[in-house]
């Protein structure tokens, strides 16, 4: 609905913005954004490395890549349904690197060995965080998960725009 303004002749446009309360940050939401900025930037670091391992023709690394997505689509919008399948690639990554560490000779290659203790370790330790995030998803409500989804939310405001 633009009207011109009398003074001036401009067309004026009035614009509503329908209104929130100001809620205040809770513990949970607090450790929640918290969690996501961490998970956010370790599932960025996964991405990276699952990509170039596709680039050294290991195609069965296109599974992790599309879990890894899955899951940090999830840990961006706070949704708890995605992250499952991240615990699932994280689970898998552990027991495979179980799995190749029995099946390799002692003397062979230690450091190769030990590169699997650290990542199946580093693989635990970020499920138990995914893990405590998916709980920890649970307990915030509905409407404070929308508050952290949409940061930027403004409450009712008569806007003018000239």
């Amino acid at each position: 609905m633009s009207k011109p303004d009398i003074e001036t002749g401009i067309p004026r446009t009035v614009v509503t913005v329908a209104a929130i309360e100001a809620v205040e940050p809770t513990e949970d939401m607090i450790t929640a954004y918290s969690m996501r900025r961490t998970l956010y930037f370790i599932t960025s670091i996964d991405l990276f490395f699952n990509i170039l391992a596709l680039l050294f023709s290991q195609y069965f690394n296109i599974i992790g890549i599309i879990l890894v997505l899955i899951g940090w689509c999830g840990v961006r919008n706070y949704s708890s349904c995605p992250l499952i399948a991240y615990m699932v690639y994280a689970a898998i990554f552990v027991v495979v690197n179980i799995i190749v560490l029995a099946t390799i000779k002692e003397s062979a290659h230690v450091g190769y060995s030990v590169l699997l203790v650290l990542q199946a370790l580093l693989y635990v330790w970020i499920l138990e965080l995914t893990y405590k995030f998916y709980n920890l998803l649970g307990k915030i409500s509905p409407e404070n998960l929308n508050i952290l989804r949409n940061p930027g939310y403004v409450g009712q405001q008569l806007l003018i725009l000239y």
